[in-house]
């Protein structure tokens, strides 16, 4: 049987979080519910958590050459 091919398409967290929620345990539910808990008491500390990928390099990720395998650029 071949692949399905995937189509890329950009879903908000709200479109994807009913699917997420029936996956996860109780006790992995209670700690999501402990973490928007605190998220809502302090509102900065998800701004802080948001914005700290932001500015990062990705230097140690080689350029991808046509011909080329991973293992050849190390």
């Amino acid at each position: 049987m071949l692949p399905r091919p995937i189509s890329l398409e950009t879903m908000q967290i709200t479109e994807l979080l009913p699917g997420i929620l029936t996956q996860l345990g109780a006790e992995n539910l209670e700690l999501l519910q402990k973490l928007a808990q605190s998220f809502q008491k302090n509102p900065e500390s998800l701004a802080q958590l948001s914005n700290q990928g932001k500015g990062e390099k990705e230097e140690d990720i080689p350029e991808l050459v046509e011909g080329e395998t991973f293992d050849e650029v190390e």
